[in-house]
């Protein structure tokens, strides 16, 4: 049987500024208009967007150190299992275990470590990592005008590209925690408490 899920302090301040700062990225986008040049005035949903993604930047560096340093919950090396033959199967253990709970129409317990979560954590922190990078790329080179140069462009397009790939997960990650929680494991609960 695996380890308990638990989940420090510091893990979930991260996690829930992360997700309200993807949150409030992913409604803002809805809203706002990129400037063109020349830009004139304060377009309130754009600034706010990139000041949100300055932010959102900060809190995923921070999140990946954390996943460096932290003991007891799942390291850096977890949310790369690709690299790893062990983790590699462990996933594939993990995987048929799903099925095998599938089958049985019920869900794969919740509360234990997995490889194949970690894994889907990790993509989602890279995903998010990406985002923000890309942002911060754009919000460096636009200047005051709305002008940006060529790699401002690249990173415009490159962020605009994977946008709706976080829809796709945040909806997804909060509906297989909505379902386990339903099913009676607690998971909100453990994620959102203050208690360790």
């Amino acid at each position: 049987m695996e380890a308990v899920l638990r989940h420090s302090l510091l893990t979930k301040a991260l996690h829930a500024l992360l997700a309200l700062a993807i949150l409030l990225q992913l409604l803002g986008s809805l809203v706002m208009e990129e400037p063109k040049p020349p830009r004139r005035g304060i377009e309130t949903p754009f600034l706010l967007h990139e000041w949100i993604g300055v932010v959102s930047l900060a809190i995923v560096v921070a999140f990946w150190l954390w996943t460096l340093a932290r003991r007891g919950e799942a390291g850096f090396a977890a949310f790369f299992p690709w690299f790893s033959a062990s983790r590699r199967r462990a996933i594939v253990t993990d995987l048929r275990a799903y099925g095998d709970s599938l089958r049985r129409l019920e869900l794969p317990d919740g509360t234990a470590h997995s490889a194949f979560a970690n894994a889907v954590h990790g993509l989602g922190l890279l995903l998010a990592t990406y985002l923000a990078a890309t942002g911060f790329v754009v919000f460096m080179q636009m200047d005051a005008a709305g002008q940006m140069t060529g790699l401002g462009h690249a990173a415009a397009e490159a962020h605009g590209a994977l946008a709706n790939v976080m829809w796709a997960y945040l909806i997804g990650h909060a509906a297989m925690a909505l379902l386990h929680q339903v099913m009676g494991e607690g998971v909100l609960r453990k994620m959102w408490t203050l208690k360790g």
